[in-house]
């Protein structure tokens, strides 16, 4: 039976005008809805609180050892006064995930704060879930104004580590929405045991200007929290269609993919000592507009390696040198030159940028007859969709995908390695 409380808010936002609310009792803010107190807001050691919408205080939020359970779309909003380290237990009674902050702004700051189950690489973008070396929560900390000299400490559960996670060698990672791309880590140090079963992890953030933070704690093997990224500028000659951009594959052939997203490449890294010393390979998402972020473990970092570009029906494109990857960043650009790909292997489109050739349907490093059959084949068919002999993206195999092949295999292109 729902309580009075739960009827109300489903309803509409509620509101309590200089009265503090205390809550000792089950209580759930529906999805979408609000529950502001123009008060202090306490919460008995007895309280079960799931917020699918947002639960607001003026003059604070305390727990009193209750947990505040955020679930997937859920939020607390509350004052932090400048100077005073303030603690918030949210996640269920079995896995308490404190945020504690505290900042020294010139005066109090509003925070918007929430804990979500699993831990993700990007999580405004792809949802891609972490599965080992990590805490398996994304800790959202959302100051509404600018914070000074931040220091974020955020707890957990033992039962919240995942495989091979590191205690004694972690830190946290920072992923701020709309500005990075990427996750940053601080103090590769390890976590305080709190009481047995609860370890934290602190840091000082800095400045933060208002916006979404999202943070986890990992350790050093932790290929997204800890990582080395990639980025690249790389144009495909089959979806290329003139100007810096590309058309969207898997768009046109399903009308729901992301119409940015050019198509899936797979970028390699091979050991500098020999084209065939294989160390990394993943695949990630191309944009229309050429670039792509490729995340590698941080063992990457500080070291040499060829990038080789590999593509369904493209041609495995290698990088002219060895590059030396840095913990800041690293970026390589194929369009830029002839001579950015190993032995000038690319095609200029004209207009001074440079493009890899399209065309190795069968992907034995060679574009020639071999090619054919199966294109042949699918064309009078009359094949539709996300196909590998779709060379030019538009999720339809006939007569417009055979120029590529055409030129292409009259020119002898090979994949060119050190």
């Amino acid at each position: 039976m729902k309580s009075i409380l739960q009827i109300l808010l489903s309803l509409f936002v509620f509101e309590m005008a200089n009265a503090q609310l205390y809550i000792n009792t089950d209580m759930v803010i529906q999805n979408g809805e609000t529950l502001y107190a123009d008060d202090t807001i306490k919460f008995g050691n007895t309280a079960n609180v799931l917020s699918y919408g947002t639960l607001q205080s003026s003059k604070g939020i305390q727990t009193n050892q209750s947990a505040i359970n955020t679930g997937k779309t859920g939020y607390i909003v509350s004052p932090v006064q400048s100077g005073v380290n303030t603690s918030f237990d949210l996640g269920t009674s079995s896995s308490n995930n404190r945020i504690s902050i505290h900042h020294t702004s010139a005066s109090t700051v509003d925070y918007q704060l929430a804990v979500r189950d699993s831990v993700y690489e990007n999580p405004a973008t792809n949802n891609l879930a972490i599965t080992g070396h990590s805490i398996n929560k994304t800790w959202i900390v959302h100051p509404l104004s600018n914070s000074s000299n931040t220091n974020i400490d955020l707890q957990w559960a033992v039962a919240n580590e995942q495989s091979g996670f590191n205690r004694n060698n972690c830190g946290l990672a920072q992923w701020q929405s709309g500005v990075s791309n990427t996750w940053s880590f601080s103090n590769n140090t390890s976590a305080s045991n709190n009481t047995g079963l609860l370890f934290s992890k602190s840091s000082n953030m800095g400045n933060l200007n208002a916006g979404i933070y999202y943070y986890n704690v990992g350790d050093n093997t932790n290929p997204y929290s800890l990582q080395a990224t990639l980025n690249l500028i790389v144009f495909l000659e089959g979806l290329y269609q003139g100007n810096g951009a590309m058309t969207a594959a898997p768009f046109n052939a399903d009308g729901t993919s992301p119409a940015t997203i050019a198509d899936t490449i797979t970028v390699d890294l091979h050991e500098q000592s020999g084209a065939n010393n294989l160390a990394y390979s993943i695949t990630g998402t191309l944009n229309t507009n050429g670039t792509a972020v490729i995340n590698f473990p941080a063992a990457v970092n500080s070291n040499s390696y060829y990038i080789a570009v590999r593509h369904r029906n493209s041609i495995e494109t290698w990088s002219a040198a060895p590059v030396i990857f840095s913990s800041s960043g690293t970026s390589y650009n194929f369009s830029s030159a002839l001579s950015q790909a190993y032995g000038d292997n690319l095609k200029d489109d004209g207009n001074g940028l440079f493009i890899i050739y399209s065309g190795d349907i069968n992907q034995d490093g060679s574009i020639d007859f071999n090619d054919y059959p199966v294109l042949d084949i699918s064309s009078n068919n009359g094949d539709l969709g996300y196909l590998t002999y779709d060379l030019n993206g538009d999720a339809s195999i006939d007569f417009n995908d055979y120029p590529i092949l055409d030129i292409n295999s009259n020119n002898g292109v090979i994949s060119i390695r050190p």
